[in-house]
C-alpha cells in the first residue's frame, strides 16, 4: 500500500483506494487486481467501471466518500506555478505586438495555459500563464521573442504555486 492509498474494508474484504487525479480514484482488491476507478461528484459516486469482485467500484466508493466526510478536506501544492505580469500601460498599437509575443509564447516548453487581458478605459493589463514548474518558467525567461513580438514595461511580476485538492 502507498502512502497516499486507503485501506476500505466490507464484509471482510479489503480493498486499497488511491488518488488517480483530482477527484478520481483507483480500486484494487486485496491482491492488487485493478477494479476499476470512482469520481466523487460533490454527494455521488462515479464508477467508470463496476468491477467483478465481491463488492462493486461504486460500494467502495460510497464507503470511501463517507471516510473522507469524517475529516476535513486537505490541499496539497502541485509542482505547477502561476505567473501573473502586470503592465500600466497597454497601447492599441501595443496589441499587435502582443499577439504575437501570445503565439510564440504557447509554443514554449512546460506551459499550459496563457491570457492576456487589457482594460480599455485605464490601458492596464495582464498576463497570466500557468508553468508545469518554476524550471520552466525560469528556462522561458532566459530566451529572447522573435523580431516583432514583444509585451510593455511590465510593472511587477508574482509567481504562486497552484494548489490541487486532495
Amino acid at each position: 500500500m502507498t502512502e497516499d492509498s486507503h485501506k476500505i474494508v466490507i464484509e471482510g474484504c479489503t480493498y486499497e483506494v488511491s488518488p488517480a487525479g483530482t477527484d478520481r480514484y483507483a480500486v484494487a482488491d486485496e491482491f492488487g487486481t485493478p477494479m476499476g476507478y470512482f469520481e466523487i461528484r460533490g454527494k455521488f459516486v462515479v464508477p467508470d467501471e463496476y468491477g467483478t469482485g465481491t463488492h462493486s467500484v461504486r460500494d467502495v466508493g460510497k464507503l470511501f466518500r463517507e471516510h473522507l466526510e469524517g475529516r476535513p478536506k486537505t490541499r496539497k501544492l502541485c509542482r505547477q506555478v502561476c505567473q501573473v505580469v502586470s503592465f500600466d500601460a497597454v497601447t492599441e498599437d501595443d496589441l499587435p505586438k502582443i499577439d504575437r509575443y501570445r503565439k510564440w509564447l504557447k509554443t514554449q516548453p512546460g506551459l499550459k495555459a496563457a491570457f492576456f487581458v487589457r482594460d480599455p478605459e485605464s490601458g492596464k493589463g495582464r498576463s497570466v500563464r500557468v508553468w508545469s514548474t518554476k524550471e520552466r518558467m525560469a528556462t522561458f525567461a532566459a530566451l529572447t521573442a522573435p523580431e516583432g513580438a514583444a509585451e510593455p514595461a511590465s510593472s511587477g511580476t508574482e509567481v504562486t504555486p497552484l494548489i490541487e485538492d486532495m
